[in-house]
């Protein structure tokens, strides 16, 4: 591993963003299999319509993220992010 991971600035800021992707991603994965649990009595119409809409969200969010990541300084982003989770 490299040295700069293991700083004592970075590593506290790298495990907390992990930690905060982990569990923002189980519950975005748990939403999903409830939504289509529900959606597959109403019809596997709904649930295709569902599954498009999950990922449409996902290439808009990665334009504007790349958008993010080529203008501002990933550290300062990073530690307001995790400073608006917060709140």
């Amino acid at each position: 591993m490299s040295k700069h991971f293991v700083t004592k600035k970075f590593f506290p800021l790298l495990t907390s963003h992990l930690f905060s992707s982990v569990s923002d991603s189980f519950m975005r994965m748990l939403f999903l299999f409830m939504a289509t649990y529900r959606l597959t009595k109403a019809g596997t119409g709904f649930v295709i319509s569902g599954i498009i809409l999950y990922a449409l969200a996902f290439f808009a969010g990665s334009t504007i993220a790349g958008q993010f990541a080529d203008k501002f300084s990933k550290k300062r982003f990073l530690i307001l992010f995790q400073a608006a989770t917060f709140i």
